[in-house]
């Protein structure tokens, strides 16, 4: 063979032609990890954390439901409390 042909194909196996075959293969496995292994992780993650949040979610809604019913049982008092006192002053009075 002749020396420039040689040349020519040691220049391209190791010049810009390489670099590009090079990147090309890098990105084309990243790109492969990235959809096989990150996003299905990533997905995983999310689930996870949606199914703790609509637990959370039940736990909070239920406590409000407690609170609402022990509020209402104190208003009742206070009303009771109030109307005690109302009518003890309005017969201290007379």
């Amino acid at each position: 063979m002749d020396a420039s042909i040689l040349e020519s194909i040691g220049v391209l196996i190791t010049g810009p032609a390489s670099a590009i075959f090079v990147c090309l293969v890098f990105f084309y496995f990243s790109y492969k990890m990235i959809v096989e292994k990150a996003i299905p992780s990533l997905q995983e993650n999310v689930d996870k954390i949606l199914a703790e949040h609509r637990e959370d979610r039940l736990a909070w809604q239920e406590s409000i439901k407690i609170m609402s019913q022990r509020l209402e049982k104190v208003e009742d008092e206070v009303k009771e409390i109030k109307m005690l006192c109302l009518n003890k002053s309005n017969n201290t009075e007379v």
